[in-house]
């Protein structure tokens, strides 16, 4: 491997609940690719010194084999190298760079975040997201928002609590877009929300919201969280995966008690984001 010099671009994340991981390589060719990184997440290249020895980790490490590469973790010290395969096809690349952010995804989640399969809205600052199945409007009714409503992303985002006690939503992309329609959208990664709402989306005939029980939250919003993470099951080893869904639902638990959860009825021509408003005094 060529040692990383200074034409290779560093990308650092600093999340709301100040985690901050930073991406970066010793060799030239995978620059491209980090560059991509960096677009797509609209990150800023930093300076890095970086002058430690990157070999093939043995001892003290943990593997993830995937499908684009393997990720070596050194638990203790949260460092984390990547394995990548050579690029086939533009569909191969684009998998890798949503891979690389797995291990920041479970990171969250023994924090107490979670990866939701989601849109997250936003109204004045304030931050709601909408919850729903694949198929049940989502997207759609994010088109259909009038101006004064900002529309951060439509498919997946990141809930993370703070040390102020509130929870914040970072938008995440629409990774079909790039797969299959080669978007050149970029997406924000580092901005977030604090969430005032969580509506699970129904197609109905009539515009109406219904407050949720703590029961029905937690239950809509564990599965809106495996929705999310049903990519990366194939990763999680099998001893670790009813852990994992443990803690998933431990901090559904905790989220459905801080934040007001709705089931929320949207009609093919009302005016639903009135019914969001209603129902957070807005």
């Amino acid at each position: 491997m060529k040692k990383k010099d200074s034409n290779t671009p560093t990308y650092t994340v600093k999340l709301s609940n100040n985690l901050i991981w930073s991406f970066s390589s010793e060799t030239e060719e995978l620059k491209p690719w980090l560059k991509k990184i960096g677009i797509i997440f609209e990150l800023v290249d930093v300076e890095y010194d970086n002058a430690e020895n990157r070999e093939t980790p043995d001892i003290g490490w943990h593997c993830h084999e995937m499908d684009t590469f393997n990720a070596h973790y050194e638990i203790e010290k949260r460092k984390i190298l990547y394995s990548i395969k050579p690029f086939s096809r533009h569909n191969d690349e684009i998998l890798a760079i949503k891979n690389a952010f797995y291990p920041i995804y479970r990171e969250i989640i023994d924090h107490g975040g979670q990866l939701f399969h989601a849109a997250l809205i936003e109204y004045d600052g304030k931050g709601v997201f909408l919850a729903g199945k694949s198929g049940v409007g989502k997207s759609t009714s994010c088109r259909r928002l009038p101006e004064h409503w900002n529309v951060l992303c439509d498919d997946e985002l990141l809930m993370i609590p703070t040390d102020q006690g509130i929870y914040r939503a970072h938008p995440l992309p629409t990774w079909s877009e790039y797969s299959m329609n080669g978007s050149e959208k970029t997406w924000n990664l580092q901005h977030s929300v604090p969430v005032y709402g969580i509506f699970f989306i129904e197609q109905s005939d009539v515009d109406s919201v219904l407050p949720l029980g703590e029961g029905q939250s937690v239950a809509q919003m564990s599965e809106s969280a495996y929705q999310a993470y049903r990519n990366y099951w194939a990763i999680v080893k099998n001893e670790n995966k009813k852990l994992l869904q443990r803690k998933m639902f431990h901090n559904s638990i905790t989220m459905a008690k801080k934040i007001p959860v709705f089931k929320l009825r949207v009609s093919l021509h009302g005016r639903f984001w009135e019914e969001i408003e209603r129902a957070l005094g807005w």
